[in-house]
Order: structure tokens, then C-alpha cells, then sequence
């Protein structure tokens, strides 16, 4: 039987001071709990990867059109992602 690739994205909610805060021995964890049906996702990321990740996401994001076609407003809540490619048999 082959095999199936699928590509999981996760994103967490930070905030805007997040871009500035990185440190070489600063790193962030990330869980994703999983309703609590098996066991926890968890993720430990460089904070500067973190911080170039938000500050691109958020850029991008100011770019694109809202629904109604205005331009959306900058906020200080940003929203990085983790996107994870995983197989399954």
C-alpha cells in the first residue's frame, strides 16, 4: 500500500513585541494539545526564527485584500505558523 503525504499547519497567536525578541539562547515551545485525545505536538523553535516568521507573516498579511476589498488595519497581535509535512502509511 503507498504512502500518504499530508501537510499539517498549525499557527499560535503572539504579539508584536515578539518580532524584537529573539536571543540565541532564547527559544520558544509550542503545544498543540490535541483535545487531549493522544499524546501532545510539541515544537521548540529558535526565537529569531520565530521573530523573522512573525514579522514576514504579518507583512504579508497586511498585503492581501479583506474580504470586502479595504485594507486591513495593523494590530499588534500577530499569528505565526508551523506548517509540518508528515507521512503516513
Amino acid at each position: 500500500m503507498g504512502k500518504t503525504k499530508e501537510v499539517i499547519k498549525v499557527s499560535f497567536i503572539l504579539n508584536k513585541k515578539t518580532e524584537d525578541l529573539f536571543a540565541d539562547n532564547l527559544f520558544y515551545a509550542f503545544v498543540r494539545l490535541n483535545d487531549f485525545e493522544k499524546l501532545p505536538d510539541i515544537w521548540i523553535v529558535l526565537s529569531k526564527v520565530v521573530a523573522e516568521n512573525v514579522k514576514y507573516v504579518h507583512t504579508e498579511w497586511l498585503k492581501i485584500p479583506r474580504k470586502d476589498g479595504g485594507k486591513h488595519k495593523d494590530n499588534n497581535m500577530r499569528s505565526p505558523f508551523i506548517s509540518i509535512d508528515s507521512i503516513i502509511s
